[in-house]
């Protein structure tokens, strides 16, 4: 089960704002590296203010842990780190994401 951990706005592998956006591209959510290793960022780029909820999946629908978080200002760019998951078998999994304007699916492998 992936570990609750610490939410911040950026990291340094972005170290600004301009490179987080860039990195984006046209989507508001990513998840990196993929395939990942031990673990894996989502970097989320706020719709509106209010929760965001991430579940991590398996492929057969199975919930192995869950990351909510309160976005303060649309716009702003979150990094949600994922940890502590070197044991996981290799395969495809899900991040399923819901905030205040919808829900959503992205793919992450390892």
């Amino acid at each position: 089960r992936p570990p609750r951990s610490t939410l911040f706005p950026y990291t340094t592998l972005f170290r600004s704002k301009r490179n987080a956006t860039k990195a984006l591209g046209d989507a508001f959510i990513k998840a990196y590296p993929v395939p990942f290793t031990s673990g894996f960022t989502v970097l989320y780029k706020a719709r509106t203010s209010g929760k965001l909820t991430l579940d991590m999946i398996d492929a057969t629908g199975r919930t192995l842990g869950t990351q909510s978080m309160n976005t303060s200002n649309q716009g702003e760019i979150y990094f949600i780190p994922f940890t502590g998951l070197d044991k996981l078998p290799a395969g495809v999994y899900f991040i399923r994401y819901t905030d205040g304007l919808g829900k959503g699916v992205i793919r992450v492998s390892k």
